[in-house]
């Protein structure tokens, strides 16, 4: 394994769960960012650091983001019926940008 470590956002959720498998089967360290820790148990195995963040929090994503190589950013709010159009907006189109400050 190299020094280089990747941030997967949303690696709780379905597809961010499969990115971390990937990389983790290509001897890539990962960093996984979650927001709710009961999720971490399947997350937690060798050459993964569990990282508590949410994308509306500036101040947890810098920590999440701290020294790391680079992000796959997979989180987002998807398919949660009886929510406002704002959060939606606020998590996936503020959220990335976000990830991008």
């Amino acid at each position: 394994m190299s020094d280089k470590q990747y941030l997967v956002t949303g690696a709780s959720g379905f597809v961010g769960g499969w990115m971390v498998d990937h990389l983790v089967r290509q001897g890539v360290k990962v960093r996984a960012m979650i927001k709710d820790e009961n999720k971490a148990g399947p997350l937690r195995r060798p050459g993964v650091e569990i990282v508590l963040a949410d994308l509306r929090d500036g101040p947890s994503l810098k920590k999440a983001v701290d020294g790391i190589t680079g992000v796959y950013h997979i989180a987002g709010l998807f398919r949660q019926a009886g929510l406002p159009e704002s959060v939606f907006i606020d998590i996936n189109a503020e959220g990335t940008r976000r990830m991008l400050d």
